[in-house]
């Protein structure tokens, strides 16, 4: 911003120099008309002409130059809005991508525990089942037994296929979050692109710019130098 500033006070001030010249120019030709004679107040115009010219087409190369600094001064606030839009969006994903891969571990948890409870119950129904074949072999008439232990080995039955239906949909969880998190990812990775090219093309302007104010000061000193050639009374 100080350089924004100080290049307008650049541009300022050389328009009033270009003023000052232009005064001091009008002066001049008045005096050296009212003392020389015709001839050579007929060449003192032509040269007076001739710097007019010169002061006309720096003013236009000076006016070119600050639309030019104008121009890319707009496009550098631009690019720096995006720059900042960009980065608060980047940093949204990251939030987003911490929380699924919080759900994820806490699915790969229940999942864990969902699995041992399962060994566990396969456990208890193989016992169960071997405690059912003994009492078999061992007599016919305890059949009411054997009732009761097939009524737990199907409960045991219905509750691994419910452990079962439950990991299947902890598994359907698992690879939603997954591909949420590779989309995501992606996202970032995008967004990280996008602010590497934004740095570029900030870095670029920058230098336009500076590449901009150097032209103006040069003009600067090159009417500082007119107005030194014709120093007021």
């Amino acid at each position: 911003m100080q350089q924004i500033l100080l290049s307008w006070k650049v541009i300022l001030g050389s328009n009033t120099a270009t003023k000052g010249i232009d005064n001091h120019g009008k002066t001049l030709q008045m005096r050296l008309m009212a003392t020389l004679g015709p001839k050579q107040t007929q060449k003192n115009d032509q040269a007076l002409r001739n710097l007019e010219n010169l002061k006309g087409d720096l003013l236009k190369d000076l006016e070119n130059q600050r639309a030019r600094f104008d121009a890319v001064t707009s496009e550098l606030d631009n690019l720096q809005s995006n720059f900042s839009t960009t980065t608060k969006n980047t940093v949204a994903i990251e939030m987003t991508v911490k929380e699924i891969k919080q759900q994820r571990d806490d699915i790969t948890r229940q999942k864990d525990d969902l699995a041992k409870q399962l060994a566990d119950v396969l456990h208890k129904m193989d016992v169960e089942i071997k405690k059912r074949e003994e009492i078999e072999k061992a007599s016919l008439r305890q059949a009411d037994e054997i009732e009761k232990l097939k009524t737990k080995l199907t409960d045991y039955e219905n509750q691994v296929m419910g452990l079962r239906r439950h990991n299947d949909e902890l598994d359907t969880q698992l690879k939603t979050s997954q591909a949420k998190i590779t989309t995501l990812e992606n996202s970032i990775a995008s967004a990280q692109k996008e602010i590497a090219k934004l740095t570029e093309l900030n870095s670029r302007l920058q230098k336009e710019k500076n590449d901009i104010m150097r032209c103006a000061q040069t003009h600067l000193l090159t009417q500082t130098a007119f107005t030194e050639f014709y120093p007021n009374d």
